[in-house]
């Protein structure tokens, strides 16, 4: 298991011990590369094993951080966000630190986890 699916894994597993975690069938992952004025295409949402090439190039640019985000459940799937900083803040020097996040507190009060107004898939 590489570093993406073990911390994929990981999300995952924290997401739904969650008390207030809804039922979700899969994960899609997005890049927040592209999303704009927080608006993503459906047709960008990809599966693991899709994202993983995607997830594995920006590893290897040494950046100090990639995070993985779960920002809410969309057609019943868990979505998470892939962030990084501009490539010009590389670290050659370091290893890229990979850190998770769960959904906002706005997210979390809907009874179903709906995305809310800081990103919309169309």
């Amino acid at each position: 298991m590489d570093i993406f699916d073990e911390r994929l894994a990981e999300l995952v597993s924290w997401v739904q011990s969650l008390d207030d975690c809804p039922e979700f069938d899969g994960v899609r992952l997005l890049d927040a590369r592209g999303v704009a004025r927080g608006v993503a295409a459906r047709m960008s949402l990809r599966s693991p094993a899709d994202f993983a090439p995607r997830f594995g190039d920006l590893h290897k640019r040494s950046l100090p951080w990639l995070n993985l985000r779960a920002v809410g459940l969309f057609e019943g799937r868990l979505l998470v966000l892939l962030e990084s900083p501009a490539d010009s803040t590389a670290n050659r020097d370091e290893h890229t630190q990979v850190t998770l996040a769960g959904p906002s507190d706005a997210v979390r009060q809907r009874e179903d986890w709906a995305l809310g107004g800081d990103l919309a898939v169309v």
